[in-house]
């Protein structure tokens, strides 16, 4: 079945990082009075030994700018390895876009996460 045929793809629901030293981390997007916001519901040990935790707000402003892609920012974190302490948290742009109902290619400062679908909104 093609994406046409049930409309735009829908950025609800649970996102999974994979191919990279984070794999794992799962995002979860939902919908609040102040916008799409992508929680952290699941990290790896390289995200938790990095000071990331779950109920981060990784990804804000989750907005559409056209059925295909989504403009949000990304939340990043500095981390010193001889502290073992997070020294600077904030957000980047940074862009979302279906590459299939379920596949996503997320596109910031250069770089570029891939991340697939593993659960609806809510489940």
């Amino acid at each position: 079945m093609s994406m046409s045929d049930k409309g735009a793809p829908v950025i609800d629901g649970v996102w999974e990082r994979y191919d990279d030293k984070f794999a794992g981390c799962q995002v979860e997007v939902v919908p609040t009075p102040e916008g799409r916001i992508g929680v952290i519901v699941a990290l790896p040990e390289s995200m938790l030994s990095c000071g990331w935790a779950l109920g981060d707000v990784k990804w804000e402003m989750v907005t559409p700018v056209s059925s295909m892609v989504h403009e949000f920012q990304d939340l990043y974190k500095a981390f010193d390895v001889n502290t073992r302490r997070v020294t600077k948290t904030g957000f980047v742009d940074a862009s979302a876009s279906f590459l299939t109902r379920d596949l996503l290619q997320v596109e910031l400062e250069g770089k570029t996460q891939k991340w697939k679908r593993v659960g609806a909104f809510g489940k």
